[in-house]
């Protein structure tokens, strides 16, 4: 949990940048096995989310893996391809609550630049894909023995958390902590899913300091209480970020 994430970005392909037609990186194999243990990864890809805090049985099973091509890209992603410089790309395989499979990618730093300037370092699946947006990630889904939620906003923080807590303990990932709060549509009622559970808010470690982070948070307690969560707590995430 040592390098800061930022808030993931869902975007079609309407930007501006050093696009190419430089899709692949050399001599790299195709990654056909998505998500299906430790050697789906890059070494460099690997070791990042080792010194995340996720342990090794943990990434294995999580759907990371390194694309090297556009073809090993999520369908509604293959887009990033066009940018130059963006493999090799980590790709997250993911289970939004409810709807089924999304992914999150992130490209190689600054190698996709939207029209506005901006350098996402994570991307997700834009609202009129046909996919869904990550909002609400299953990381360890509630079960009859869950004795508590941890709700968790980063992609491997929500990971390092899984790797630390035991089966009685349900994990979500929110991507960015006002995602919950679901675009046009709301929030999604698979937060019900709180319902007489203790649940414990987990934001950024800047949550103090940065407004937009507190009050996305504290909105998200709300909402847990309005599910029927009790008790809500908020906790403060240790080091600089996620």
């Amino acid at each position: 949990m040592k390098e800061k994430e930022s808030a993931p970005t869902t975007a079609d392909e309407g930007t501006k940048t050093t696009a190419t037609n430089n899709t692949t990186v050399d001599a790299q194999p195709s990654t056909s096995s998505k998500g299906l243990g430790l050697g789906a990864l890059s070494n460099e890809h690997l070791a990042e989310l080792r010194a995340s805090g996720i342990s090794d049985e943990v990434i294995a099973s999580c759907g990371a893996y390194t694309a090297y091509t556009v073809e090993d890209l999520p369908e509604p992603l293959q887009w990033i391809g066009r940018f130059k410089d963006a493999f090799p790309v980590l790709v997250f395989e993911l289970q939004e609550a409810g709807q089924g499979t999304t992914w999150q990618v992130k490209p190689q730093p600054g190698a996709v630049v939207f029209a506005d300037g901006r350098a996402p370092k994570y991307i997700g699946p834009s609202k009129d894909s046909g996919y869904p947006v990550p909002s609400l990630i299953v990381r360890r889904a509630v079960h009859a023995g869950t004795r508590r939620v941890l709700l968790v906003e980063g992609m491997k923080q929500s990971l390092a958390v899984v790797s630390v807590t035991d089966d009685d303990t349900a994990v979500y990932c929110l991507p960015g902590i006002t995602s919950w709060q679901g675009g046009d549509a709301g929030p999604s009622p698979e937060f019900q899913l709180v319902g007489g559970l203790p649940t414990f808010i987990i934001a950024d470690a800047d949550a103090a300091k940065n407004r937009l982070v507190y009050d996305g948070a504290h909105g998200l307690g709300t909402l847990c209480r309005q599910w029927g969560a009790s008790p809500v707590r908020f906790v403060n995430a240790p080091g600089g970020g996620k």
